[in-house]
């Protein structure tokens, strides 16, 4: 179903299916923030790589978005900003914390532009809908699964932090 048979019913479900993930972002970019002092610049190159990706997906999709315009493109700033979090976590946590939350934020990216290209045009062949099924399931899981393993890193440096005590 492309936007252009979307009746007014499925636009509300759209908007608001945009608005819950908005909020989940939301959530995730506070539980994901941490006390660490960064500097603007290393968020420079990870911002001008995701700007360069939305630039080619609005392109394809621009001509459709029509009064989803301003919905998605909030919806990419706050992909933005939670893609800028995950990369913050970098040193704060474990590694393996780290890469495998960053990982999942690259799985659910790659889906929910997936999903974008084949909801506002008729690009994309129906084989695509699984790879954004697949992109933000598993980007999720694997999100959910890093954060648990960020538990472990804490563990382990209060004991570290107890033992020099």
């Amino acid at each position: 179903m492309f936007l252009i048979n979307i009746d007014y019913a499925g636009k509300l479900l759209v908007f608001f299916g945009m608005l819950c993930i908005v909020l989940s972002k939301i959530c995730l970019c506070l539980k994901m923030a941490n006390k660490r002092d960064f500097k603007f610049s290393e968020l420079i190159p990870l911002a001008i790589i995701y700007g360069f990706i939305l630039i080619i997906i609005f392109g394809l999709i621009l001509n459709n978005l029509k009064e989803f315009f301003i919905p998605v493109l909030l919806y990419y700033i706050f992909s933005l900003i939670t893609g800028l979090f995950v990369y913050l976590r970098k040193g704060v946590f474990s590694t393996r914390s780290f890469f495998t939350v960053l990982f999942g934020a690259v799985l659910y990216f790659i889906g929910e532009n997936i999903s974008a290209i084949s909801l506002f045009t008729n690009k994309l062949s129906r084989d695509f809908y699984l790879l954004n099924y697949v992109g933000v399931i598993w980007g999720m899981y694997f999100v959910v699964i890093g954060i648990f393993f960020e538990k472990d890193s804490i563990n382990k440096n209060l004991e570290t932090e107890e033992y020099l005590m």
